[in-house]
């Protein structure tokens, strides 16, 4: 049903039964004896860690070779201006809350190949077959980023961390030359900016609006009212799901509800409008503390039981806040992958000059101001701080950074090093001069 929806919406069949479809990495479809019998996925995901060769993964080489021909297709979809993904019923009636996301959940694994067949072409020192994967990677990502969901906006943001990764190993090459790494630094920097998640918030105001709708005007009773509820998490075993079944919909306030979820949605759009990360993350969670005080408050049985006996307007109240706690996304989870998300473009821009640089001269520079203007046309910004991205030498290595979240300089320690340190890292290794 969500293929024969989808169809309708765009207009198009691209589900041909005579086209080439893209085969999911499954052990099944491996021959036998080029699996890896004590963990079949090992392989796969040591594939997308790390350059290798063909002889290294054959399963995974064979799962490559398997979409070759579908795999063109996706790239000429990411070399498209434009990207368009309808929101998709199953039926009609039903909240858009229930919306189905499966293909987007596939963009995951087009990235994962793409990854993979990456990380051979950088082990089999084909660079610029390796660069144009990686191009069509930040591509997929920024087009995913742009659909209409916060789900969406994060897998955009995932995919563009998968690509980022990919970048540095490549820039660490020890073949590759100044002009391979020049090249992939310009073409980089042509790239679009990640989408804002501006759109996505929107359509959670949508979504939820859309809710307390139905709530409102369908019986909670019915079909459809109890699908609603569920989706909610308001069924029969909770306590304002029984509420809902039991009162009649004109008994609350439903304009209450109304109001206060769109007044929630102002106030969230007023902090994201903040011109600093640091106020951005600050407003968020005052408000995500404010509605979690109040939902703990409202989800007390006293409380329940309080709403139910007295007016429409006790009523209304009780639930705007109920609803907000369940349909509010994670503003400050959200706030800050969207700035890590941000932090990818400087830090690879920066990194790519720096390893220009150390191939070119056969040394690191001293400062980042020596990148400019040859090799770097200013130093990037940090996206949580606002000031300049950081650099330091360390163990023959250089270590470009970001703050973090915890907007701390953690000289650039990652969590992965001390559970404190929140520095976003990307390393350059000292490689031999010359081409």
């Amino acid at each position: 049903k969500f293929i024969e929806n989808l169809k309708a919406e765009l207009g198009t069949d691209p589900f041909s039964e005579n086209g080439s479809h893209f085969v999911r990495y499954k052990p099944q479809n491996i021959p036998e004896n080029e699996q890896n019998i004590n963990d079949p996925f090992a392989e796969y995901q040591a594939a997308i860690d790390a350059p290798w060769k063909s002889n290294d993964y054959p399963s995974v080489k064979k799962w490559i070779e398997i979409n070759q021909q579908p795999m063109e297709i996706v790239l000429e979809g990411t070399r498209q201006p434009h990207y368009y993904r309808p929101i998709i019923q199953i039926t009609e009636g039903e909240p858009l809350l229930a919306t189905l996301l499966p293909d987007v959940q596939s963009m995951r694994e087009l990235a994962r190949y793409l990854s993979a067949r990456t990380m051979l072409a950088i082990g089999e020192e084909r660079y610029e077959d390796a660069s144009n994967d990686l191009i069509a990677l930040h591509r997929l990502a920024r087009h995913v980023g742009q659909g209409a969901t916060i789900i969406e906006s994060l897998v955009g943001i995932a995919i563009d961390f998968l690509a980022r990764d990919g970048d540095m190993e490549l820039a660490n090459a020890k073949s590759i030359t100044v002009e391979q790494l020049k090249a992939h630094q310009k073409q980089l920097a042509e790239l679009s900016t990640l989408a804002p998640c501006e759109q996505a918030f929107l359509t959670e105001r949508l979504f939820g609006l859309d809710s307390i709708q139905l709530l409102a005007t369908v019986n909670p009773k019915s079909d459809q009212g109890q699908t609603t509820l569920a989706f909610l998490g308001l069924d029969q075993s909770s306590p304002l799901g029984q509420m809902m079944t039991t009162l009649f919909r004109n008994s609350i306030d439903w304009n209450i509800v109304f109001t206060g979820l769109n007044e929630y949605h102002d106030k969230l759009q007023e902090a994201k409008s903040l011109e600093s990360f640091a106020k951005r993350h600050a407003a968020t969670k005052t408000l995500s503390e404010e509605l979690k005080a109040e939902a703990e408050q409202a989800n007390r049985p006293a409380a329940i039981t309080f709403s139910a006996l007295f007016s429409p307007q006790r009523r209304g109240d009780h639930i705007r806040i109920v609803l907000l706690s369940l349909l509010a996304p994670a503003l400050e989870h959200v706030t800050v992958v969207q700035a890590r998300g941000q932090s990818n473009a400087p830090l690879t821009e920066t990194a790519f000059a720096v390893a220009i640089y150390q191939k070119r001269e056969g040394t690191f520079p001293e400062r980042l101001e020596e990148l400019v203007p040859s090799d770097l046309a200013k130093i990037p910004l940090d996206p949580f701080t606002g000031q300049s991205v950081k650099y330091l030498l360390r163990n023959g290595e250089a270590r470009i950074y970001v703050t973090g979240d915890d907007l701390q300089d953690h000289q650039g320690v990652t969590m992965l090093e001390n559970r404190e340190a929140h520095d976003i890292v990307v390393q350059v290794q000292k490689q031999e001069p010359g081409n």
